[in-house]
């Protein structure tokens, strides 16, 4: 009985080994796009336009999960600020699930010259 217990116990350990070292690996990736340099260059000599980029593709695609699904995905840059982009997708599939994700990326906190974020929103349901 001992025996079981101790392998049921080594089995554990090393499931939890193996999930903590994930974690620390997907916390490092982490750690790595937050220090990741980022340079701007622009020739003083040209005029930039403030136009704002934008793209909507709709798409459809099947899974074993979702059964057959349509979507739509959306991004614009430079909005609300000029180093921001936003993006937004949202699908929805046969059998009734839907997603939608929103986000944004390097918006500048108000106050702080080199302080961004970029807040990511994830709405889903599956049947």
């Amino acid at each position: 009985m001992s025996s079981v217990q101790n392998s049921t116990s080594c089995f554990s350990g090393r499931f939890c080994a193996i999930v903590s070292a994930g974690l620390v690996v997907l916390y490092l990736i982490g750690l790595a796009r937050v220090g990741m340099a980022q340079i701007v260059v622009r020739d003083v000599n040209r005029e930039y336009g403030e136009e704002q980029n934008w793209i909507i593709l709709p798409y459809v695609f099947r899974s074993e999960t979702f059964d057959t699904s349509v979507g739509v995905f959306g991004v614009i840059s430079k909005y609300p600020q000029e180093q921001s982009t936003l993006y937004a997708t949202a699908f929805g599939s046969a059998n009734g699930s839907w997603r939608a994700l929103a986000g944004a990326y390097d918006l500048r906190i108000p106050g702080f010259d080199r302080l961004f974020f970029s807040p990511t929103l994830l709405i889903l349901t599956t049947r």
